[in-house]
């Protein structure tokens, strides 16, 4: 399938067709939180998950309690490009909605491109050659383009497509961590 609007509402309808999701959510988020790279890492760029994505809180919870700093993005109107701020804590003190009810920091501590030692993403998709397919707006492309740091994107099983098609902007994973495995691609950024 080369249409990506076409592979969207598929994948849509399949990662919402997924039963045991927070099982499988902490399962992918032990295997996270195992990752070489986020195991020596001072700062996580996560997101915070939104309906049917892989639930990161799980994770973040774990980093945030191990002493670490997480950064999520935030997403701003009238804007092609997601701003990024550090989250002290997962409490409703902490959390409130953004843009698109997305969930988002109260207080806006902001953080700086590169200001994390790793980015880990969600997805709708991805292929076994590192290129991942997103919701159509590039907040994403846009990040991992100006990002130095390793980029892993959060995945169930089941959203493995054999090819995502690619154009010229998308910018491909060092890897994919799921429920059943860590796939690492040829890695763009040692850690």
């Amino acid at each position: 399938m080369d249409n990506k609007d076409e592979l969207r509402t598929e994948m849509y309808a399949r990662r919402a067709a997924i039963n045991d999701r927070a099982e499988r959510s902490a399962r992918i988020c032990l295997r996270a939180a195992a990752l070489p790279a986020v195991r020596v890492a001072h700062v996580v760029h996560c997101y915070l998950p939104i309906r049917t994505e892989v639930d990161t809180l799980p994770l973040l919870g774990g980093l945030l309690d191990d002493g670490r700093r997480i950064i999520v993005p935030v997403l701003r109107a009238n804007s092609v490009e997601m701003d990024h701020s550090y989250l002290p804590a997962l409490d409703s003190t902490a959390l409130g909605r953004g843009l698109f009810g997305t969930p988002a920091p109260r207080t806006i501590l902001t953080a700086a491109i590169n200001d994390w030692d790793i980015v880990l993403v969600p997805l709708l998709a991805f292929d076994r050659r590192g290129h991942r397919l997103g919701y159509g707006k590039g907040y994403y492309d846009r990040l991992l383009a100006r990002s130095t740091k390793p980029a892993y994107g959060l995945a169930f099983a089941a959203q493995e497509v054999p090819h995502i098609p690619a154009e010229s902007h998308d910018c491909p994973l060092d890897g994919i961590i799921t429920e059943n495995e860590v796939i690492v691609f040829a890695e763009r950024h040692a850690p």
